[in-house]
């Protein structure tokens, strides 16, 4: 079974500590809900062109690169914001 957009709340908070075992985890948490708010507004899962380079967030397995600038979340990024985010 795999998590739906619609399964998400419209992230309305910062998810503190859900990431403060990750190098410079609350950045990395404000990306994860500015990803996810994208995706809620589209309606679907999709890649998100971003102003930087998230390199450190592909290597910790949270985002997926899908060209220069230009991610999408990885299953293990959807399970943590389905903690503080889901429905």
């Amino acid at each position: 079974m795999s998590i739906n957009v619609a399964d998400f709340n419209k992230p309305d908070k910062h998810p503190y500590e859900m990431l403060e075992a990750f190098s410079n985890g609350s950045e990395k948490e404000n990306v994860l809900a500015f990803i996810l708010t994208q995706c809620i507004e589209a309606g679907k899962w999709l890649p998100c062109e971003m102003k930087y380079r998230h390199d450190s967030m592909v290597t910790d397995g949270l985002l997926e690169k899908i060209e220069d600038k230009t991610y999408e979340l990885t299953t293990k990024a959807k399970g943590l914001l389905y903690s503080f985010y889901g429905k």
